[in-house]
């Protein structure tokens, strides 16, 4: 006889079986820079500190003074001064330094034709010095003493 008719769908059959994994593709360029995260929870509070200690007070240190500078005249009395500074300033609460910053003295004192009188005396034994030590050396004294033993004693010492 001829052939029937088509019947109804059959029922669905099972899921198969996955495929092969294929390649990975190439990576994708970086996307844009998010926006900052929230800010994180507070820290736990950090271990106490030791008592603070107040700083011993410093007192203050002068430097040591400066030489004198020249005199102001060579003859009837001039000034001379000389300066400090301080090494180290006082601090928290230690004393401030004591005395001033500078000095000042008299000097050459000696009236100027007082002082004429004396460096002609000087330069007339110096002359006469150097006149006996030659004279002495010269005539083959064997040991002629030092040109400064010639000088009158009264001027070797700086006195007189």
């Amino acid at each position: 006889g001829p052939p029937g008719s088509i019947g109804l769908p059959g029922v669905r059959g099972p899921i198969g079986n996955a495929g092969h994994k294929g390649q990975s593709g190439t990576r994708g360029p970086p996307g844009e820079r998010g926006w900052p995260g929230k800010r994180g929870d507070q820290g736990p509070v950090g271990d106490p500190g030791k008592d603070a200690v107040s700083p011993l007070p410093t007192d203050c240190v002068w430097d040591a003074w400066d030489i004198w500078e020249e005199c102001s005249r060579s003859c009837a009395g001039g000034s001379q001064r000389r300066e400090r500074s301080v090494k180290v300033p006082a601090q928290d609460g230690g004393k401030q330094c004591k005395g001033l910053r500078f000095e000042v003295k008299d000097c050459n004192t000696i009236a100027c034709k007082d002082l004429n009188t004396r460096l002609s005396e000087i330069a007339n034994d110096t002359a006469g010095a150097i006149k006996n030590y030659l004279d002495r050396k010269a005539h083959g004294a064997k040991k002629a003493g030092s040109l400064l033993m010639e000088a009158s004693p009264s001027h070797r010492d700086g006195h007189g």
